[in-house]
């Protein structure tokens, strides 16, 4: 952070720093005090609009190229990538939905949730940002895992994702 701050003033970095630390704990406040099961009722509304957003990065003027990705949205000074957002509201979100099933879980509906969340997994691959959509991809079948969700129906998949993503990287 300081080789880049070189540039402009020596304390630059440092406020940076201090200003980004503040917003995070406004914001780790704000989720305390919002508590939990608030927070997993949200999270469809939140994925909801965590996809608008991953669709924005894709509009000119919005979204911003950078090494040959549209990862970013930058409005004025400050730039943001909502797949980093994805990554935390996406388990919250699976999380909510399987809480609210009682018994054992249909291959049915283990489809519904799996087309939901490929839409923010689709849009981050074209970004394109396979990092992100591996570590997304991995704490789901976490979660998955330990929502005792039966696993011919989420690890073929997860397999099939991380070849086809690992064919796709290495071209």
């Amino acid at each position: 952070a300081m080789d880049l701050a070189l540039y402009a003033n020596t304390h630059n970095a440092l406020f940076k720093q201090i200003f980004y630390t503040l917003i995070g704990a406004a914001g780790a406040y704000c989720f305390y005090r919002l508590g939990y099961r608030r927070l997993l009722e949200l999270s469809p509304y939140a994925l909801g609009v965590l996809c608008v957003l991953l669709l924005l990065v894709f509009v000119p003027g919005i979204g911003m190229k950078v090494n040959g990705a549209r990862r970013w949205i930058s409005i004025a000074k400050f730039s943001l990538q909502p797949s980093e957002f994805v990554k935390f509201v996406g388990p919250i979100y699976l999380i909510y939905r399987l809480s609210k099933i009682d018994g054992p879980i249909e291959f049915k509906v283990f489809l519904r949730l799996a087309a939901v969340l490929a839409i923010p997994m689709v849009l981050i691959v074209l970004e394109p940002n396979n990092g992100t959509a591996g570590v997304f991809g991995c704490v789901l079948a976490v979660v998955c895992f330990l929502a005792d969700v039966p696993w011919r129906f989420w690890f073929v998949p997860l397999v099939v994702c991380g070849v086809l993503g690992a064919t796709l990287a290495l071209q």
